[in-house]
């Protein structure tokens, strides 16, 4: 079990397949859309997603790189800040193909319109109420809760921000 807390982030990421990146539509709005992780960096952090090069979620990165990505399971969750980029890399594409990518590009890694999307974090934050930390804090919970007051958790041992 890592300690450090990008340690202890880069090990919650990698149980996740699914994320929520969010980015800016052109009016500033923050747009959230569930992609699946092709490939997860532990050394860096970065995660790479495929998509179609024709989507909004391309185009709003071009205008504005700036990005979160999210997960979420159970008791466990990360929120990841940093920046993303499109690239058509077709030996990268072809590296991270796999047969689940048939449903939305048939015609392969060679497909013309397949792009990768590249998520590099910067900043990193999770919430790990799982196994005894999460048992505690539900402990502490309903022991304030039937005394009608909030808990009093330090929850340094489930919660860190860091940089990546």
């Amino acid at each position: 079990m890592a300690t450090e807390p990008v340690e202890k982030l880069q090990d919650l990421v990698g149980d996740f397949r699914d994320a929520m990146l969010v980015t800016r539509d052109p009016g500033g709005t923050m747009q959230g859309c569930p992609m699946h992780v092709a490939d997860h960096d532990e050394a860096s952090g970065t995660l790479t997603f495929a998509t179609s090069i024709r989507t909004e979620k391309v185009d709003e990165i071009r205008v504005q790189s700036d990005a979160c990505v999210t997960f979420q399971s159970g008791s466990v969750h990360v929120s990841l800040s940093g920046a993303c980029s499109i690239t058509q890399d077709r030996a990268r594409i072809r590296e991270l193909w796999n047969k689940g990518m048939e449903v939305w590009f048939p015609d392969g890694p060679e497909q013309i319109d397949l792009c990768l999307i590249v998520f590099r974090p910067a900043l990193g934050e999770y919430w790990d109420q799982s196994g005894t930390q999460g048992l505690n804090y539900l402990w502490k919970a309903a022991t304030a809760f039937a005394r009608d007051e909030s808990p009093k958790v330090d929850d340094t041992d489930m919660h860190a921000e860091t940089t990546i």
